[in-house]
């Protein structure tokens, strides 16, 4: 479910912020509900398909109000009963601050909002790990929030660009901190209680953070393995009591084979969805997964990877979903988005899985991390953008952007964690993250082991070089699902293979072996002779049409690009590519922003 909730003085102005807000998240169908209410507007619309009924909004009869967007869970039973329970305290007049307290015992990925009548009091919730997507701005002479950035900027009729915003998403891919690519408009942080106090007009609104990320000596790496596993069994059994009938999207890789194999110790047979890798290692992702699959009696579902989704209305409900907040262009993950629909009932994806067990930067600390992984990027990304960019809104972007991530520094602390915090915070939660708790929550519940404050507790106490070297990881699956690892595993662009035994060993080094064939008939010389003879040599993805057509007929203001440079850009020159996507992105988000049709 999406939300929107004005904050603010009831009149005309804020009833039509509203509605144009809601109107936004209402565009693929399914049901919405309007609530005014003294101290405001709230407002939420449902997934295609879905009834009214299935709308969570608890109201009293003294006018309180109650409203959960997200897929929560609760390790105390169904959230239904929660909620129930919430209502009668409601009901009985409990105080607003012993009603925030039951909400904070959700897990899962959730935004709530509560009218507290007798208080006069608005109070917002944003769960542990801030995964559910919530922003907020000004509007219509009051605060907005809403779980979609264009609910904001239609609410607020504006979309103006943050150059700090856009920084991130060249230079990192993805947003950073809470600033957001929307100038003026902010991300909701984790873990956070926001009370406006309705009775005393003009005053701030109170932030309290009700859970903190602990603090404490590392354990060795057997006992941090374990106790993981304990609080992920807590997790799943939490998700299958609110989706019992589920799919999982399952790579066969090690975040999406624990999920099998914690699902699997429960008795339930989830569906296996599995879509192709073809461009990478020979597609040793659906070759393992088949395999992994099987390991637990279970088939596993293939879908066949489409050369042209890039250049398809495919992939442009996948950007207006995922609300160009990260570059996807060509990315694989983009493609998977076509899977996930309503029939599907809700799906697990591992985008936690992983950060909980590994770390995947290369270098432990923050400036070798930033070293490592940024700067490569950062460097191209800044090549391609001063082409066609204004140079004083490049300026802007690349002090915004450092300003940006020595904030997060400072943050986060000086800590041996302090890269893998920052990676968890930043790339989890607005990269990998965006995919399932917004792009596919937006058809079907997203469910994700780790979801809950008790797993990354333990995930804290592990040392950062046994989650590097992949010691937690392989501990993980040895002490507990050692089936699992039957079955050779992708990771990446690796190919590894923990189980050992002559049958994994084998299907191991075949892998290898086609991965190399591929790898070497894909070289643009070895293509051209093979294709000469007709002999095809891989996957290749069609060319994507919308770059060029960005540049062509973009209306992106002179203050943003350099008009100059932009019509002097031609394709089928050199960096014309780079330079070309770097405007796609942009006009892309401006159209989605202002309600216009992509493409």
């Amino acid at each position: 479910m999406k939300l929107t909730l004005f904050v603010g003085p009831p009149h005309p102005a804020a009833d039509s912020a509203v509605a144009r807000a809601l109107a936004t998240q209402a565009a693929d169908g399914g049901a919405t509900a309007v609530h005014p209410f003294p101290g405001g507007v709230l407002a939420v619309a449902g997934r295609p398909g879905t009834p009214a009924t299935a709308l969570v909004v608890r109201a009293t009869p003294a006018g309180d109000l109650l409203a959960v967007a997200g897929t929560p869970v609760w390790r105390g039973g169904r959230v239904a009963d929660l909620l129930d329970a919430v209502e009668r305290m409601l009901a009985a007049g409990a105080p607003s601050a012993e009603v925030t307290e039951r909400l904070t015992s959700l897990d899962g990925h959730f935004a709530a909002a509560l009218w507290h009548a007798a208080e006069r009091r608005t109070v917002v919730v944003t769960d542990a790990l801030g995964m559910q997507p919530l922003y907020v701005g000004a509007a219509a002479g009051g605060t907005i929030y809403a779980t979609e950035l264009r609910a904001v900027a239609a609410a607020a009729e504006r979309a103006e660009f943050d150059p700090a915003g856009w920084g991130a998403f060249f230079y990192i891919g993805h947003p950073v901190g809470d600033r957001t690519p929307l100038a003026g408009v902010r991300r909701m942080p984790p873990a956070l209680v926001r009370v406006h106090d309705a009775a005393r007009a003009g005053s701030a609104p109170v932030d309290r953070h009700w859970w903190e990320w602990p603090a404490g000596e590392p354990l060795p790496v057997e006992e941090a393995a374990d106790r993981i596993v304990a609080e992920m069994r807590e997790d799943v059994a939490a998700a299958l009591r609110e989706a019992p009938e589920t799919t999982l999207l399952f790579s066969g890789g090690f975040d999406s084979r624990l999920i099998l194999a914690l699902i699997a110790e429960t008795g339930a047979r989830p569906r296996l969805l599995c879509h192709s890798h073809p461009d990478e290692n020979a597609d040793a992702d659906g070759r393992f997964a088949s395999a992994a699959g099987r390991v637990y009696g279970l088939e596993v579902e293939r879908v066949d990877a489409e050369p042209d989704f890039f250049a398809g209305d495919g992939y442009l409900r996948f950007l207006a979903r995922n609300e160009v907040l990260t570059p996807s262009l060509h990315l694989f993950i983009a493609q998977v988005s076509r899977l996930v629909t309503p029939e599907l009932r809700a799906v697990w994806d591992g985008c936690l899985t992983g950060p909980l067990l590994k770390f995947s930067g290369g270098a432990v600390g923050m400036d070798a991390y930033l070293a490592k992984r940024v700067a490569p990027r950062r460097a191209a990304a800044r090549a391609a953008a001063a082409r066609v960019l204004h140079p004083d809104w490049l300026t802007a972007m690349d002090a915004g952007f450092d300003q940006l991530v020595a904030e997060e520094r400072a943050r986060i602390g000086d800590v041996p964690t302090a890269s893998w915090r920052f990676q968890v915070e930043s790339r989890a939660r607005m990269r990998t993250g965006q995919n399932p708790f917004q792009v596919y929550a937006s058809v079907v519940p997203a469910l994700a082991p780790g979801l809950s404050r008790g797993s990354w507790a333990a995930a804290c106490a592990v040392d950062p070089e046994d989650r590097r070297t992949l010691a937690l990881c392989y501990a993980v699956f040895r002490r507990h699902f050692p089936e699992a690892l039957r079955v050779p595993v992708a990771s990446g662009a690796d190919i590894l293979n923990p189980g050992g035994g002559l049958r994994t060993t084998l299907r191991y080094h075949d892998q290898r072996v086609r991965a190399a064939v591929a790898s070497v008939a894909q070289r643009p010389k070895v293509a051209r002779a093979l294709g000469a003879v007709g002999v095809r040599t891989g996957f290749r993805w069609a060319p994507s049409p919308f770059p060029a057509a960005a540049v062509a007929r973009h209306a992106l203001p002179s203050s943003v690009v350099d008009t100059a440079a932009l019509a002097a850009l031609r394709p089928g020159a050199p960096s014309f590519d780079e330079s070309a996507e770097t405007v796609f992105y942009l006009e892309s988000w401006r159209r989605l922003m202002l309600g216009e049709r992509l493409g």
